[in-house]
């Protein structure tokens, strides 16, 4: 377990229509902004709802929503090009993961207007950055406490990062009514992804005694949902637990960072247009089969956490790890198969062989390492191939 070093900068606010208080908050922080959001949030009110709510706060805003699926790269260097031409002050992300993190590199490059593809990988920007807010429209966003955010190259479609400066975030809102446009299925496969987050965050080196009850509380909570049916998932009270949730995760991966299995799932997902969500979903039973190295007081509280509410794992002492991933990776396959979502990465329609491909890149992002210092290389390709 990591000693422990916390700061948290940004103001974070959570509850139903908080997104109201917006406005307010960013007055005086400047009056042009950028909300950035992809083709689907546009298509909602909630984009031009932010534009017209800003106004009243003197501040006028353009909306960006030309964020793909994939490949992100390109669109991100047009956004950073567009907060010269409007001189913007403040970038506003509007959506998923993806989204979120689009936004935020463009708030760290913006002022300097530089080629992003210099910046993969690269020192930390020298300038100071705009200010960024995240408006997270599924229940999380990991890389809002994280000095780096990932993004695919067009080029070869090869995940990269990008590090931004240190206290750039200056606020995140999470509203649980801007995800009730959302359909069941997609907080459905959101959710799962962020349980193969925040166990790998428990699993991480860098857990600690600050971080672990955050993320079993968060854990705990997407359990509960995960145990309901699509049509039971639109209420906005499942929605606000989801929510509340995310933010938890939220501030736990904000100290643990993102494990290779997450970042791989993103990295598969903008690589070849398919959903980073669907692939951290099927991944994550395998995770919990073949890769997860905790000891087992934490594979214990795991357990603990994803049973029902009020039900708690069996204690004992006995018990070897491989017996608790089981138990585990059973519990997970149990709501997997409750919630009809695909199981096979062979049903994306990408073959093997070029999922192959991207895990070297993996390995060389940021990625939290596991208490016993894993994965390998070759973990990772069987953890392909497995869930394949």
């Amino acid at each position: 377990m990591a000693d422990l070093s916390f700061q948290v900068p940004p103001k974070i606010l959570y509850g139903i229509d908080t997104i109201h208080e917006l406005p307010q908050f960013l007055s005086g922080k400047g009056t042009r902004a950028l909300i950035i959001c992809d083709e689907e949030e546009a298509r909602h009110e909630h984009p031009q709802q932010l534009v017209d709510a800003l106004k009243s706060a003197e501040i006028d805003a353009l909306v960006f929503s030309d964020i793909g699926y994939h490949n992100t790269s390109n669109a991100i260097q047009q956004a950073i090009d567009l907060t010269q031409q409007s001189y913007t002050q403040i970038v506003i992300g509007l959506g998923d993961i993806r989204v979120l993190s689009a936004a935020k590199i463009v708030a760290a490059l913006g002022p300097g207007n530089p080629n992003l593809y210099d910046y993969f990988n690269a020192e930390v920007p020298d300038w100071r950055p705009l200010h960024f807010v995240s408006v997270p429209t599924f229940c999380l966003d990991p890389f809002f406490l994280l000095h780096y955010a990932p993004v695919s190259d067009w080029r070869d479609g090869t995940p990269q990062v990008v590090f931004t400066q240190q206290e750039m975030a200056v606020a995140a809102f999470f509203d649980p009514r801007l995800s009730m446009k959302k359909t069941g299925r997609e907080i459905t496969l959101a959710e799962f992804s962020a349980v193969l987050m925040i166990i790998e965050g428990l699993a991480a080196r860098s857990s600690s005694f600050l971080s672990n009850p955050i993320l079993l509380k968060a854990l705990a909570g997407l359990s509960g949902n995960l145990r309901l049916s699509d049509e039971e998932a639109k209420n906005l009270t499942v929605r606000a637990n989801a929510m509340q949730a995310g933010l938890l995760g939220t501030i736990g991966l904000g100290q643990t960072g993102i494990g290779p299995a997450s970042l791989l799932a993103m990295g598969l997902g903008g690589a070849f247009g398919i959903s980073s969500p669907a692939v951290g979903t099927v991944l994550l039973p395998h995770v919990l089969d073949s890769l997860l190295p905790a000891n087992n007081e934490r594979l214990r509280a795991i357990a603990s956490a994803l049973k029902p509410s009020g039900e708690q794992a069996e204690e004992n002492d006995s018990d070897e790890k491989k017996e608790f991933q089981g138990r585990i990776a059973e519990t997970v396959r149990t709501l997997m198969g409750r919630a009809q979502v695909r199981t096979r990465l062979g049903d994306m329609d990408v073959p093997i062989d070029d999922l192959l491909l991207l895990v070297p890149r993996v390995l060389e992002m940021p990625y939290s390492g596991y208490t016993d210092g894993g994965p390998t290389g070759e973990s990772l390709k069987r953890l392909i191939q497995s869930a394949y």
